[in-house]
């Protein structure tokens, strides 16, 4: 997770909310342990617990995406939506 260290560094993750930090004992690093508790093909999932993971990916998926549209857009000189 080399690259994930590199955008906390970066201010990308927050420390302080517990995005990322060192020890691996974050949201990310349990989002993505949560998402493959038994690796990456265990079996069939029942249906609520993969609603509820697919959610939680996807979710996380846009606030993150939103929050490099904004710091890009930032960037460049125009208004962040």
């Amino acid at each position: 997770m080399r690259r994930s260290a590199s955008v906390a560094e970066r201010g990308f993750l927050s420390k302080d909310r517990n995005e990322w930090t060192a020890d691996g004992k974050n949201f990310l690093n349990g989002l993505f342990k949560m998402l493959h508790t038994d690796g990456s093909h265990p079996g069939l999932s029942d249906e609520d617990h993969s609603t509820f993971r697919l959610h939680l990916a996807i979710i996380t998926g846009r606030a993150l995406l939103r929050r490099l549209s904004n710091r890009t857009c930032r960037q460049d000189g125009a208004p962040g939506s």
